[in-house]
């Protein structure tokens, strides 16, 4: 068969519209209720850890699919090829934040401005946005003035540093102090406390590095680990209120989502052991 212009003109029609069939789906199947009814943290992780879409392809299809709730008639522009995933992000991107500060933007002066390259689409859309009033969501100028500052103070051990390796050594800084996962292991981590609930910093540093900072969940239908990194919780595998013993064995991270779903199985309201970190501000020494 020869490979026509028209015949792979027609290919990427018929594409266009599986993709926005997909999109469909993947947003009936949020509201629906199935993706809590098969344990699954999120649409995201959905798309990542089952459906094997890569993560920047995850973030756009949900996304197109949260577009899709908020303004429906977005899906015939889907449909007819007139606005593409990465452009349904980014209107999508700029009506979620317009929401949080109280602002009105109609979707459909976004997807006017959704034509053409991906930057000239940026621009339009920013400008259209700055119209509204929606403040930007980048940098502020005071933060960028402390940036500049602390450059300058680092520039004799750190020569050369942008704001970009200023942020890495800020980070990598605080998650030293911070992270439990990065804190030693210490003997008898696994000491059990039978009659309280309370988990020491010193067991509970210990389920943090040895479940890797991660949910624990496994996912029933591909029994895929959950991806979850943020909002995590010590959970007792066997509920405390029914004799489980405070120990390394009986404890797990799981995020908060699936400590929920746990708690309902187990019909016990959901009580969070312990979330990390515990204390109060570090300051960051830069100069050791």
């Amino acid at each position: 068969m020869t490979n026509t212009p028209e015949l792979i003109k027609a290919k990427v029609a018929a594409e266009t519209k599986l993709t926005a069939e997909v999109v469909r789906m993947l947003a009936d199947f949020e509201t629906s209720g199935e993706r809590e009814r098969f344990q699954i943290a999120s649409l995201y992780a959905f798309c990542v850890d089952y459906l094997g879409y890569s993560k920047g392809s995850a973030w756009r299809r949900v996304a197109a699919v949260d577009l899709l709730r908020r303004d429906p008639s977005m899906g015939e522009k889907l449909d007819s090829g007139e606005l593409n995933l990465s452009n349904a992000a980014k209107i999508e991107s700029v009506m979620k934040e317009a929401n949080k500060q109280g602002i009105e933007i109609p979707a459909v002066n976004l997807f006017e401005a959704a034509k053409g390259s991906t930057r000239t689409v940026e621009l339009q859309i920013e400008k259209i946005a700055e119209a509204h009033g929606l403040k930007s969501i980048g940098h502020s100028a005071s933060l960028k003035e402390k940036f500049t500052k602390l450059i300058a103070l680092l520039s004799h051990k750190h020569p050369g540093l942008t704001e970009e390796g200023l942020l890495h050594l800020l980070a990598d800084q605080a998650l030293a102090k911070l992270d439990p996962a990065q804190k030693p292991a210490r003997p008898g981590a696994g000491e059990a406390y039978q009659e309280t609930r309370y988990v020491t910093p010193k067991l509970e540093a210990h389920i943090w590095q040895r479940d890797e900072g991660q949910c624990t969940h496994t996912n029933p239908l591909n029994h895929g680990r959950c991806q979850e990194t943020h909002f995590l919780e010590v959970d007792h595998i066997v509920p405390f209120a029914r004799g489980g013993l405070t120990t390394a064995k009986n404890l797990r991270l799981l995020c908060r989502r699936h400590n929920q779903m746990h708690a309902d199985a187990e019909g016990l309201p959901r009580r969070r052991v312990a979330q990390p970190p515990r204390t109060t501000a570090v300051p960051l020494a830069f100069g050791t």
